[in-house]
């Protein structure tokens, strides 16, 4: 099912025919594979960032099953258009080697509309959450390492005595999670590998 928050994020649920688990697990879509988390059980749920907008996309779920490997029937994927509201990219091309590469812009748009966004290398949104205050102005945005979620918060420039400076936690398939009061939290924050987070401060 394509995500209803971001339309260009599949959440892809699966199991096998006899209810066996696999050795290892991946989802193939738009040249991308994206490798399963099996260690919770059938059913598993994988949750696909990347993908561009626009397109009509075969899914298939492979799976490595007693020296086997199966591959399901495909699935077609469509994914959606970004929102208006998003400013258009201009991409200059400045080293080839280096877009062949391929990879992703985590970033945040600071207002018109305050966002956090995630760009491929051809300046195409292929993930988004616009701020659903106007006045937020998105500074900082980050991925979790195992790419769950999206974290931003705002710039809090204007008013120095501000003390509910929020970081809002979004779920790779758009969903909002929550969001923490860091009091006078200023422009910047990092996210620590204990999952701990350190930011700048008034």
């Amino acid at each position: 099912d394509m995500s209803p928050q971001v339309s260009t994020v599949p959440v892809v649920t699966w199991q096998l025919e006899d209810g066996s688990s696999p050795e290892a697990a991946r989802i193939e879509v738009g040249g991308l594979s994206v490798p399963v988390d099996l260690s919770a059980g059938p059913p598993w749920e994988a949750t696909i960032l990347g993908l561009k907008p626009d397109q009509d996309l075969d899914l298939h779920v492979v799976a490595e099953v007693g020296g086997q490997t199966l591959t399901s029937a495909a699935r077609v994927v469509e994914t959606g258009t970004p929102p208006n509201d998003l400013p258009t990219p201009d991409v200059e091309l400045l080293d080839e080697a280096a877009h062949a590469a391929g990879g992703y812009l985590v970033t945040s748009i600071f207002a018109a509309p305050p966002a956090a966004v995630i760009l491929d290398s051809d300046g195409e949104y292929v993930w988004w959450s616009l701020a659903e205050d106007s006045d937020f102005q998105v500074s900082r945005a980050w991925l979790t390492e195992d790419r769950s979620e999206v974290m931003y918060w705002s710039a809090n420039v204007e008013n120095r005595d501000r003390i509910d400076q929020q970081l809002v936690r979004i779920a790779a398939d758009g969903t909002e999670l929550d969001s923490v009061e860091l009091p006078d939290g200023h422009h910047d924050f990092h996210v620590l590998a204990d999952g701990t987070v350190a930011y700048l401060e008034y």
